[in-house]
């Protein structure tokens, strides 16, 4: 096995167990929000209105990047 691949195994594993960790320490998994309730959140965000949103999910932050992207 090449040594780059070792280094990419190596990544990915640290990074699946990191995600189990903290899932059995806090016992939220992270979740996407789903397509259908993505539309949904961004259709009631007032476009006229200015501040903060802070996404409170624990997920991938897909809700953030579509808010972004509007």
């Amino acid at each position: 096995m090449a040594l780059l691949e070792l280094i990419v195994l190596v990544f990915v594993l640290l990074t699946a167990l990191s995600i189990v960790w903290t899932t059995l320490q806090t016992g939220i998994s992270p979740m996407m929000s789903s397509g259908k309730a993505c539309q949904a959140m961004l259709a009631s965000i007032d476009e006229g209105v200015n501040g903060h949103l802070i996404d409170l999910g624990s997920g991938w932050g897909t809700l953030v990047i579509a808010v972004a992207s509007k």
